[in-house]
C-alpha cells in the first residue's frame, strides 16, 4: 500500500510563465525529454523507473526532469509506502500540448 501526497510547488508554474516559448522548444527537443513525457504521461513514476524505460542514466533523467518541471510540462510528488518508505514521482502536468 502507498500514499500519495499531491501537493506541488508554485514555483514551477511561476517560472513556466516567464520561459519563453523557444527555451520551452529547446527543453522539449533535448536528449530523452519527449521519451521521459512519454514514460511519465499516464503514472507517475520515479526516475530510477523512468531511466530504465528510456535507456538513459539517473543523471540524464533528472537533468532532464528537472529542466522539464522549470518548464511547467512536469510536477513532483511524494509516495509513501506502509513501510515509512517515500520517494520522489514525476507526472507530467498538462493534457495536451499544442505548438503553433
Amino acid at each position: 500500500m502507498s500514499i500519495t501526497d499531491t501537493t506541488t510547488t508554485d514555483d514551477s508554474e511561476r517560472e513556466a510563465d516567464t520561459l519563453p516559448s523557444s527555451e520551452i522548444l529547446t527543453r522539449l527537443n533535448a536528449a530523452y525529454a519527449q521519451q521521459i513525457l512519454e514514460a511519465i504521461s499516464t503514472d507517475a513514476k520515479p526516475a530510477r523507473d523512468i531511466a530504465v524505460e528510456c535507456g538513459a542514466s539517473r543523471a540524464t533523467v533528472y537533468r532532464r526532469l528537472n529542466a522539464l518541471q522549470e518548464a511547467g510540462l512536469v510536477e513532483t510528488e511524494m509516495q509513501y509506502d506502509g513501510d515509512g518508505h517515500h520517494r520522489t514521482v514525476f507526472r507530467t502536468d498538462f493534457e495536451s500540448l499544442a505548438l503553433r
